[in-house]
Order: C-alpha cells, then structure tokens, then sequence
C-alpha cells in the first residue's frame, strides 16, 4: 500500500487528483507518493514523486492546460534537480553512478491524445497506460537502501544529523547516544503528513513530548516559505529560549530546499507575548491594530501576577477591538498547551481567511491544570478538524516518541498521573481513545470506567533501539532518595564529573532541572559551587544568561521548568523533586514532574530527600514492579469528577510557596537587582500598613 503525503499543489489540480485516486486504488503498490514535494535546489517543486523499495524514484510533471504540448524540457529541469540531490549520498551510489534510474513522467489526463514530437514512454493519458508504464518498469536491485533514498528526499536528515561522537569505548554513555542519534534521522510517515499536508483550514498536531511537534513546525514553516515566498507567514511559541532553535532550524532548512536565505520580513519567527524590546505576536498585533498594549511589568500591576496574566491582556485586546486587520497568513502554534485560549482566539481573528492556525501541542505536557486546548471554544465545533477520505489531514496524531525510551515516558506518565499513587490517583484521560493516540496498547483487563487494566506501549510508539541502546550505560531511570540536600547535590555534582570526565557526555548533553519555580536561584547555589571545584562551570537559563538561552559552550546547564520546557538533553537529573510530591497545587505539581522526565533522551535521574520523597520513590518502586507497565482500576465517573474537584487549579498557593516569593523579592532588594522604587507606590503603602497592623481588606 502507497502511503500518500499531500502537500501544497497549486498547479495542475485535475492531474494531481487523478494521481492521488490511481495510488490509492493501486493497492498492490508499496511506498510513498508525494505531492507538491520535494522542494530541491534553486526552489524546483516537483509536481509528484513515488518513492518506493520496488522501482526507486518515478518524478512526475502534471499537467491540466493541454495546450502545452513540448513537456521534454520541465522533465529534463525535474531529472537534473533530482540527480543533482542524489548523486552526493554515497549509500545510493557506486563508482559516481546512481544504483537506479531516474524515471521522469509526464501525465496530463486532459489530453486527447499524446502530443506530437513527444516520447509516448515519457506521456501519458489515462492512468490505465500509466499502471501499465509503472508495472513494466525493471524492478530495484537495491530495495535494501529505500531508507536511504527517502533520507535523500528529506532535508531534515542533513540538518538533524549530530556532530559524530568521539568516545573511549563502544559502551560509554556517549558512545550508546551516538548510536541513537544516528538511527533516528529519517523523518516517519506521520511525521511526513504533519510537514507537507497542507489545507485551507485549521490543522492540529498532537503527540507526545519528545514525537517531533517543535521541529515539524520548523520543517513546516520553511516548506511553506519556499513553497509560497510571498506568504505571511508567523511561528510562536510559549518558551522564549526556543527562538533560536527555531531560527537554527528554518534557515538551515529553507536553504535545502531553495539554496536561499528566509526572507524573515514575511516569515516571523515570535514569542507570543512580546516586549518592546522583542515582538511577540501579541505585541505586533497591538501595534498594527493601534491596541493598547501591556507589557510584562504593566500587566502584573494591573490584574497581579499569577499564569492568568496573559490571558488577562489578550482578553482586554479581544474586548478593545471586534474587526482586526489581518497580519499573517497562517500562524503556526507551537506549546499550544501553555497558551491561553483568548490568545489562540486573537490569532484566529488576525489572520487572513480560512482559520488558518496550525496548532500543535501535547495533551499531557502543560505546567498547569486547564484543559490543553479547547477546539471547541476556539473554532465553534470540533468538525473543522475532521479527517475526510484523500484529502490532507486537519488532526494529526503523532503516537511515536523519538525523544524518550518506554522507560522515561511510563515513569512521566506514571508519576505525573499518579497511577501508583496511595490512596488516589491525582489525574487521568476521561477520554479512553487518548490511550491509543500516544502509543499504548491494553495488554490485561478492561479499559473502562470502574475496570482493572493494564496498559503497555507499543512497539511502534516507542521503539526499541532506545531501551535495548541505553541500557548497556547503565540504568535509564532511577529514583534515588538522599539524607538531606547537602547530600543529595554533592551525589549529582559527582556523577556530572563523571559524565563529563568518564561517559563521553558533552556539557550539552547534561541538563539539571530544579522543579520549585519560585526558588531555582536561591537553591542551585550549592550545586553550582560543587560543580567550580571540579572545574565545571554552569549557568542558570534566563538567569545568568539572557532570556533567549538556554544551552551554553562548555557549560552545565540549570534550569527551572519554565526555561527547560521545550528543550531535551541526554542527562536530565531532577533536583528536590520531592517538591513535585504532594501539597497544594498537587495537580500542577505532577504536571511539572511529568514535563521535566522528558526533557530527557536518555537517562533521568529523579533525586530528593525528606519524607515526601518516600511518595515518589514508592509510586517508582511499584512502577518498576510491574515491569514499566500501568496497572490499576480505572476510575468511575464520579471518582473522577472528584479528582477534579481534589486537585483543580482553584487550590490555595500554600503559605511556604508565598513565603519563597517573598524570600526571593528581599533578596533581589537586597543585591540592588531591583529597587524599592520600582515597587508601585501603592503596593508599599498598604504592605506597610498590613505588617504596621493597620491594614484592613482593600
């Protein structure tokens, strides 16, 4: 069966559509049939290609204006971009020959007949003489190397390619990563559809962390820039510190496919919110709608601090003006999951027809506790994202994670839901079909309300090189409780020493996260020290280093959650994560746990002390038990409306999370980082009176 990529065709739509039906009834076919893809060169988009482990490659040139009857020199500029992206991957050739033939087609089904002075073996007008034509062809002596043919169609090979790995030893932690790196490059077919399908309405891309959304959305972005260079095109994202992976990614991208520099005056790549000193989208929508806009610092003076901050100033945007001028094209959405609803509603109102937002987010991966993206609310019903029978996808679903083994996803999925919890669970899917979408299988039981099941990933969803690779470095996932916090980051500072000295890790590979938002800085101190003794420097994301950076040359780094989401490293070590344990809050606790586990594409290392820890490491020790596997009674509907009214957002900040807000503003006040001035006068005053006192309810 021929699996079928449909991206954007603008010419010769009759001749497209007959193609697409020919391979979709054609069942005897294997492979892949592209449509308006690849891009290669100089900007050349071949009409169609048919990959496939049979015949190799067969381009072809559609045609619906029969007036053009000459065809020999478009297939010739199709075989000369073709050969020229073949010829320098040594896996398909030998002695500086291609190991197939290019096979260059033309087909016009409008024709009445083939015109004159054509080669009737390059023609065709019916799609009876092209299955004849495809069949006839001489079959590929080196079907072995169809992976390697379709990594030659796919400029996402060459730029995901990783620098090659010198190491000591072939099992060094290093040495297993290399292997990784290099088996996973080819983009899957799934992965395909989300890059190249295109339509004139809404699409969403869900997956889990770790499946590909960040880099489908580069990929995307840049196929639809050289694909339509005048396009107004915007990327956004939550996490700042992604702008120059995405800026990496697009430019090297955009010059496979056109050997051309993006033209970033019609293709933006901008955080949501926006400051004046960096455009968001947020922020560029005021500006050309003449909206009042609210910076980060007015904002919280306005309506307080607290994650409903922005979607306060999007709300006031959307209550200011009801008909907006339209400023991008398409939008596309990265970290949906984080982003208010009334900002994805501004962006619908700002581009310019169809809904055209591509949203992709993961339905687990959010730091808080509303729901990931309500389709509903957003574009009136959940229709405008239906699937329809050979047509380009509107929901795309990624099952299979390329970034974490079994291990790392069972343990976030397990942690973060609490599924081993005692006496309850903290959350779960009220939708069973979810389970499939990322990746699991029931291997026991029922999965229904009030039942007994397992569940297991699947083969497919994750993919054993991961587990059966990694392994041989040690154990992939530990839980591991210390005395007391001295200890505890003197045993990380240790093991960073010798993934640096030992495993072959490069200071990029290691990534330490500290899970309490409010006290990243006051508590990593300790660590940093340890680690300048030993003469490895680090450095605090969007602390001592600017917003927009995360990773460093020839520097550990830490990292609160905020920063890291969005980010991967080979080494995750998550530190006091027996914050995430239990208290108020326990939801986006969990929520947070969850997210920092897979961060990593290879080992976590999950480390704590004090009571709340023994919660984790029992609900990890049972995990383990049952062989990385979910096992236990799904829970009622009237169980689960209770773990909603448990463990909702609406829970109190407790008084030692306020009390680390308030430790870390005198300490600021303290260094002089901020001064007493900056605090709004009206904020001192009644501060004074309260602790005078005197205060009273205003």
């Amino acid at each position: 069966m021929v699996e079928i990529i449909r991206g954007a065709v603008t010419n010769a739509i009759i001749a497209s559509t007959r193609l697409d039906q020919f391979f979709l009834s054609l069942t005897s076919l294997n492979g892949v049939l592209f449509l308006g893809y690849p891009i290669i060169g100089s900007g050349v988009c071949i009409d169609a290609l048919y990959v496939s482990p049979e015949y190799a490659v067969i381009a072809f040139d559609l045609i619906d204006d029969t007036a053009k009857n000459e065809r020999s020199a478009e297939r010739d500029a199709i075989y000369t971009a073709l050969y020229s992206s073949f010829i320098s991957n040594k896996d398909l050739t030998e002695k500086r020959n291609l190991l197939f033939e290019i096979i260059i087609i033309s087909f016009s089904p409008a024709s009445k007949q083939i015109p004159q002075g054509e080669d009737s073996d390059s023609f065709f007008m019916t799609t009876e003489m092209l299955k004849d034509r495809i069949l006839a062809t001489p079959k590929w002596k080196e079907s072995s190397r169809y992976q390697s043919l379709l990594s030659a169609i796919q400029v996402a090979t060459k730029i995901k390619a990783q620098p090659k790995r010198n190491t000591s030893s072939n099992t060094t932690k290093g040495a297993r990563l290399g292997i990784i790196e290099k088996g996973i490059a080819t983009l899957d077919a799934e992965q395909n559809k989300a890059v190249i399908e295109t339509n004139d309405g809404p699409q969403r891309i869900r997956g889990l962390a770790g499946s590909g959304k960040t880099i489908i959305l580069a990929l995307k972005a840049a196929y639809l820039h050289a694909r339509y260079p005048e396009m107004r095109i915007a990327i956004t994202f939550n996490t700042r510190a992604l702008k120059p992976m995405f800026e990496s990614y697009i430019t090297k991208f955009v010059w496979e496919y056109t050997k051309e520099e993006p033209d970033y005056s019609v293709l933006r790549i901008l955080p949501s919110w926006g400051s004046p000193t960096q455009p968001g989208v947020y922020s560029e929508i005021c500006l050309h709608n003449g909206l009042d806009y609210f910076d980060f610092n007015r904002a919280k003076r306005t309506w307080g601090n607290g994650q409903d901050c922005f979607d306060f100033v999007c709300c006031h945007a959307l209550d200011e003006k009801k008909d907006f001028t339209p400023l991008f094209d398409i939008i596309l959405i990265d970290e949906a999951q984080d982003l208010p609803l009334s900002f994805l509603q501004l962006c619908l109102k700002t581009v310019t027809k169809d809904a055209r937002l591509v949203i992709a987010y993961d339905e687990l991966q959010r730091l808080n506790d509303v729901k990931a993206v309500d389709i509903e609310a957003l574009f009136g019903s959940e229709k405008l994202l239906s699937n329809e029978q050979g047509k380009a996808k509107r929901d795309i679903i990624l099952p299979t994670c390329y970034r974490n083994s079994k291990q790392v996803i069972v343990t976030a999925h397990s942690l973060g839901f609490g599924i081993y919890r005692t006496p309850k669970m903290v959350q779960i899917f009220d939708n069973f079909k979810l389970w499939k979408d990322v990746g699991y299988e029931v291997t026991e039981g029922t999965l229904d309300f009030g039942r007994e099941v397992t569940l297991s990933r699947t083969i497919y969803s994750s993919p054993r090189i991961f587990e059966d690779t990694l392994r041989c470095a040690g154990e992939i996932v530990d839980c591991l409780k210390f005395p007391n916090q001295n200890e505890e980051m003197e045993w990380i500072a240790e093991q960073i020493v010798q993934n640096i000295k030992v495993d072959d890790l490069r200071y990029e590979d290691i990534l330490v996260i500290y899970p309490d938002p409010v006290r990243v800085e006051a508590n990593v101190g300790m660590l940093r020290s340890l680690l300048i003794k030993n003469g490895i420097k680090s450095h605090i994301a969007g602390v001592t280093t600017s917003s927009n950076s995360f990773f460093q040359e020839e520097s550990i780094t830490v990292s609160g959650i905020y920063r890291a989401k969005g980010n991967e490293a080979a080494l995750v070590y998550i530190l006091d994560a027996h914050f995430c344990a239990s208290g108020a809050q326990l939801r986006k606790k969990r929520n947070i746990l969850f997210t920092a586990i897979t961060r990593s594409k290879g080992w976590v290392r999950i480390c704590g002390f004090g009571d709340s820890m023994d919660i984790l490491l029992e609900e990890y020790n049972k995990l383990k038990e049952n062989n990385f596997q979910l096992s236990f009674r799904y829970p009622t509907r009237e169980e689960l409306a209770e773990l909603e009214k448990i463990y909702s957002s609406k829970d109190k900040i407790p008084t030692d999370e306020l009390t680390g807000e308030i430790e870390t503003l005198l300490k600021k006040l303290k260094s002089k980082e901020i001064s007493i001035e900056s605090i709004p006068a009206s904020l001192r005053e009644q501060l004074s009176l309260f602790l005078s006192g005197a205060g009273d309810d205003r």
